[in-house]
């Protein structure tokens, strides 16, 4: 996934690392400003909402900007959002998006 010039991938890490996970959206967001065919900026974008436990936003840009994607981590975030989406409801009688979240896993490591 290639990105922007203009993205500070090191500020948005480090965003993500002290738990500034809305400040890593405001920069991944201000960067889709000046490159929006941007996939890498999608994907940190989509990365930053799953972090802010904003599923349904996040699932919605993945499956607009990243599902038809084969790299390990578009994939790789299909299968967390999955998982996240599994832990939040709590419902282990739907046990059926671990199984897709783990496939999903497994095509990202295949890679």
């Amino acid at each position: 996934m290639d990105e922007s010039p203009a993205f500070d991938r090191t500020a948005f890490n480090a965003a993500r690392r002290s738990g500034n996970s809305l400040r890593a959206y405001d920069i991944a967001e201000t960067a889709l400003a000046s490159q929006p065919g941007d996939t890498g900026l999608h994907y940190c974008k989509a990365l930053a909402l799953a972090d802010l436990g904003l599923l349904d936003e996040a699932e919605a840009m993945w499956r607009e900007k990243l599902s038809g994607l084969r790299d390990g981590d578009s994939l790789a975030l299909g299968g967390r959002i999955l998982k996240d989406r599994y832990f939040k409801a709590r419902r282990d009688d739907d046990v059926g998006v671990l199984a897709r979240a783990a496939v999903a896993y497994a095509a990202a490591f295949e890679l």
